[in-house]
């Protein structure tokens, strides 16, 4: 849920706030060390308004409607990148990227693009949502740290983990997926307050 205070709007990666998500990645991200790692970043480069360009803006696996950038009061609060494979066999959707500003965590602007990109994800057949590098068009994160604030934000999100180790993958069922009965019934009784 979006506090109250906070104006969000969704918009699309494009050329014109590229350097601004930019910059929130390296906010996000000051340690580079992971993340120029040679699988998901052979160039090893930085990630900068040409960066950007190239890395998602350029590639044949990006779809605009794919991209989700949260503007907070017309600033750059978060990012969004979800991608589909090609082809009719395709049944795992990919959460590439997922970023939100460190000083306006915890006020839904997460769960507002992680739904967005599941959404778009569901739309275009996905059965399941997977956090991972491997198969993905668009591998801009290795996976989901378990020790970083991401893991628990994903498991209460119903991701779960299907590999083990420092950088999980997870994934969610989106074709089968149903609340529990305990939480159905809790939103049932929240919504006639």
């Amino acid at each position: 849920m979006l506090s109250r205070q906070l104006e969000l709007r969704i918009v699309r990666l494009t050329e014109a706030v590229a350097g601004n998500v930019a910059r929130l990645w390296r906010r996000c991200f000051p340690n580079e060390a992971l993340w120029t790692h040679a699988a998901w970043n052979p160039s090893g480069e930085a990630m900068t308004r040409p960066a950007i360009g190239r890395r998602m803006l350029s590639r044949k696996g990006f779809d605009p409607a794919g991209s989700f950038v949260a503007l907070a009061h017309g600033r750059v609060a978060g990012f969004c990148l979800a991608a589909m494979p090609s082809g009719r066999r395709a049944r795992e959707g990919y959460l590439c990227a997922l970023v939100v500003e460190p000083r306006l965590r915890r006020q839904g602007i997460g769960t507002c693009l992680l739904r967005c990109a599941e959404r778009y994800l569901a739309h275009r057949g996905a059965q399941r949502v997977v956090t991972t590098f491997e198969g993905n068009p668009l591998a801009l994160l290795p996976g989901v740290s378990t020790g970083a604030g991401a893991y628990p934000f994903f498991l209460n999100r119903w991701f779960r983990s299907y590999q083990r180790g420092l950088l999980l993958v997870m994934r969610q069922e989106v074709a089968r997926f149903r609340f529990p009965r305990v939480i159905r019934e809790r939103i049932h009784g929240l919504a006639s307050k």
